[in-house]
């Protein structure tokens, strides 16, 4: 007798327990996994109930029909058994159409078969009630009810095999979760096992439901502990790759679940968080109206800027201060979903700091560009226009070699001027990309360019069109031909190639030794000013076209522009 009592009172347990840690489960979150987990506790619980209905049942025929009924739920439970380790390990789409078609025919054909038992008799033989160690029934299982017990039960091997797998490769918070529940899973599979041996009282009873008491335990520690149905196991395949970076998970409450190496290098005492409200840990990430002292949370952040994340209601920069110094960390907050529904945010720290130092001395360089720019624009050039005129004044009155030395020397100053101006604007003018028509731009072109005796051969076509800002290729185009001025050419020809155009003289042309240093600022081969071409590759370099140099039909120099989007009815070379 005090051993039916202590199988009554299991069972009894059992079913209070898992029933509560049931309803609980469901109380504290809408996690999906969550739900079938609620599902599996129900139906132990339900499990224990018919198990302690059976043993107290006073006639074999109740005992048979209640025994029926804990049956088909034994045979049930590991389907469900699947489906939360599919879910919880986040791999749905292994459920696909097929799979939850086959699991619901094998499950539904295995408990009709056992509902309607009394009608055809395939699966029990010889029921009858055996006396000891207490009056319970016992039947024979035919060939057909083990099968159907094998292959109910082959969905815990693969449940558990996935929660071993993710047991493996996790680690920290999602470490500790899956271990949990692998724990309670044994305390159902091993005396579940032992039920078919002699080492139990009963052979045959299901002594499996037991262990579901201290499952369901297990489970509300895990839940109110290491937040069992968090964003853990979802966020650490996507978040977790790029390791450089500090990575912390927050779940749908903001409260931190996991984190990442390099996170904790920011805070050796994050792993006394898990589970708190971002805002206590790092007050700045989610409030950036409040500044985080030292004693205020993990990580002595304050907030840089009052701007939010576009993905999140998180800061989308902080400062840390420790001992180094002052980091900047720019955040990237990403929400993590699992099914169509949001269960929380990644957020991606990434130390900016020398970026932000290099953007600051970007910005200081750009004003002293400007600066320069301005010198060159009015200082230099106003006097230097009065000097050149009183000079050209002199040199009208007199004939001196000496003035028109001077003159020479004052118009090189304002040239270099020119140029000077022209790339500091090269560097900070935006692009504007246009259509234009490529022939009538290089007449444009020839009209503005101070070329002397030099002749123009222009072989584009009428029909030809190019994008591009066209006033920047009119002056590539200037300094193209302004070049073949000054370097001893007297006839320079443009024409289109397929993705493009060149430029090509009659001059002396460019050694093959100094094609590659020709785009240099300050090349000069002779008494240019060195800029000439650097402003041409400038120009060509904002709108991500190539050049190339090589020698041209009458042994010149051909200067070739690719990666032009030009567009012609007539046949391009």
């Amino acid at each position: 007798m005090d051993l039916l009592l202590a199988h009554l009172l299991g069972l009894l347990l059992t079913a209070v327990v898992t029933a509560i840690t049931a309803y609980w489960v469901r109380r504290q979150t809408d996690d999906r996994s969550a739900t079938v987990m609620a599902a599996m506790l129900v139906t132990q619980s339900i499990f224990a109930t018919l198990v302690a209905a059976q043993v107290l049942a006073p006639t074999l025929g109740m005992k048979q029909m209640v025994g029926r009924l804990w049956f088909s739920l034994f045979l049930m439970g590991p389907s469900i058994l699947l489906v939360f380790a599919v879910s919880f390990t986040g791999r749905e789409s292994w459920l696909t159409r097929p799979v939850r078609w086959t699991l619901l025919a094998f499950v539904g054909g295995a408990v009709a078969l056992t509902l309607t038992e009394p009608l055809h008799g395939l699966l029990f033989l010889n029921a009858h009630i055996a006396a000891e160690p207490f009056p319970h029934l016992a039947v024979e299982t035919t060939a057909l009810a083990k099968v159907l017990a094998i292959g109910a039960n082959l969905p815990v091997v693969v449940g558990l095999g996935l929660l071993f797998h993710m047991h493996l490769v996790s680690r920290r918070t999602t470490w500790s979760q899956t271990g949990s529940l692998l724990v309670g899973l044994l305390f159902i599979v091993v005396p579940a096992l032992l039920s078919v041996t002699d080492f139990v009282p009963i052979r045959g009873f299901p002594y499996g439901v037991f262990g579901a008491s201290i499952f369901g335990v297990i489970v509300s520690f895990g839940l109110f502990k290491r937040h069992l149905f968090g964003v853990v196991p979802l966020a650490r395949g996507a978040a977790f790759s790029s390791l450089d970076d500090a990575i912390l998970v927050v779940d749908g409450e903001r409260r931190l679940v996991d984190f990442n190496e390099a996170a904790a290098d920011l805070s050796p005492d994050l792993e006394t968080h898990l589970g708190d409200p971002l805002d206590d840990v790092v007050p700045a990430l989610v409030d950036t109206d409040r500044r985080a002292t030292d004693g205020a949370g993990a990580l002595p952040m304050a907030a840089e800027t009052a701007a939010k994340a576009e993905t999140g209601p998180f800061a989308s920069t902080v400062e840390l201060t420790d001992e180094s110094g002052t980091r900047t960390l720019r955040v990237q907050s990403s929400e993590i979903a699992r099914g169509g529904e949001p269960r929380g945010y990644v957020l991606v720290l990434r130390d900016v700091t020398e970026l932000e130092r290099y953007a600051a001395d970007l910005e200081r360089k750009t004003e002293q560009l400007e600066q320069f720019a301005s010198v060159l624009s009015h200082d230099l050039r106003n006097p230097l226009s009065v000097a050149h005129g009183h000079v050209a004044l002199e040199a009208a009155d007199g004939d001196s070699d000496h003035l028109e030395t001077a003159l020479s020397a004052l118009d090189r100053i304002d040239e270099t001027i020119s140029d000077l101006l022209t790339l500091a604007k090269e560097d900070s003018a935006a692009v504007e990309i246009e259509t234009v028509d490529l022939r009538a731009v290089v007449d444009a072109a020839w009209e503005t360019s101070d070329t002397d005796a030099v002749t123009l051969t222009n072989d584009v076509d009428d029909s030809t069109t190019a994008a591009a800002d066209r006033s920047r290729l009119q002056r590539l185009l200037e300094n193209l031909f302004r070049n073949v001025a000054d370097h001893g050419g007297d006839t320079v020809r443009v024409g289109l190639l397929s993705d493009g155009f060149f430029v090509e003289d009659n001059g002396p042309g460019i050694p093959p030794a100094d094609r590659e240093t020709v785009f240099e600022y300050g090349y000069s081969g002779d008494d240019g000013t060195g800029y000439g071409l650097a402003i041409v590759a400038a120009i060509a370099e904002t709108h991500d076209w190539d050049l190339s140099i090589t020698e041209g039909e009458s042994g010149g120099a051909r200067v070739d522009c690719t990666g032009v989007e030009v567009q012609s009815t007539r046949a391009i070379q």
